[in-house]
């Protein structure tokens, strides 16, 4: 069960790395955006995708291969 949960809080930090990079991209364009503003954007992304990581990993992952297995099954 540790093993799950640090997997998923990895998988969590990588996800809320990126989102984060994108987030921070996009908050450059915004001139009312200080860095302050940005990094603490930045720092919640990353500390609640690294929490859910471990939900998003071990429910909504298996949900969307079951989902697209069974759209495949009906057209075929």
């Amino acid at each position: 069960m540790n093993d799950a949960l640090l997997a998923g809080a990895v998988f969590g930090f990588v996800l809320g790395v990126l989102h984060a990079t994108a987030l921070w991209r996009a908050a450059l364009r915004f001139p009312g955006a200080t860095p302050a503003t940005r990094l603490r954007y930045v720092a919640w992304t990353i500390a609640l995708w690294t929490l859910f990581g471990s939900y998003v990993l071990w429910l909504w992952a298996p949900a969307c291969v079951a989902y697209a297995w069974v759209v495949w099954r009906r057209r075929a």
